[in-house]
C-alpha cells in the first residue's frame, strides 16, 4: 500500500501543519511550539503594551482601564441583582486580562503605573 501524500491543515495559528502531525500535550517539543506560536501571535500587542506602559499617559490609561473602567480592585456583587453582577463580573474579567498582560510584559512599568495613578481620580 502506497503513501497518500495529503495537502496539510491550517492550525490556529495560521501555521500549515501535515495531517499526521498530532499536538501531543505531554510532548515537551510540542508544548514549547505552541508556545512559541502563540508568542509570535502575541508579539505586535505586547509591543503596543510596552508602548504604553513607557509612557506615563500611557500608563495612566491601561491604569484606568484596568482599575476605573473595568473596576479590578472593587467588588462585582451586587445582592439586588444577578444580571448587573455578571456584567460587571464580565467587565472585571476582561480588566484582569488587561492587567495580566501588562504585568507580563512590564512587570516594573505596571507597578510603575499604579505608583502614579493610585488613589488619583481619573475622569472618563
Amino acid at each position: 500500500m502506497s503513501a497518500v501524500n495529503l495537502p496539510g491543515r491550517v492550525d490556529e495559528f495560521g501555521e500549515e501543519k501535515p495531517v499526521d502531525a498530532v499536538y501531543d500535550a505531554g510532548n515537551a517539543s510540542d508544548v514549547a511550539a505552541k508556545r512559541r506560536a502563540a508568542r509570535r501571535k502575541d508579539k505586535p500587542i505586547d509591543m503596543v503594551m510596552r508602548g504604553l506602559l513607557a509612557d506615563e499617559n500611557g500608563r495612566q490609561f491601561v491604569f484606568w482601564i484596568v482599575e476605573k473602567l473595568a473596576g479590578v480592585g472593587g467588588p462585582a456583587l451586587n445582592p439586588n441583582s444577578t444580571e448587573f453582577s455578571a456584567f460587571r463580573e464580565g467587565q472585571r474579567a476582561v480588566g484582569m486580562l488587561v492587567r495580566d498582560r501588562a504585568m507580563e510584559v512590564s512587570m516594573q512599568n505596571y507597578l510603575v503605573a499604579v505608583g502614579e495613578n493610585y488613589g488619583r481620580d481619573i475622569d472618563v
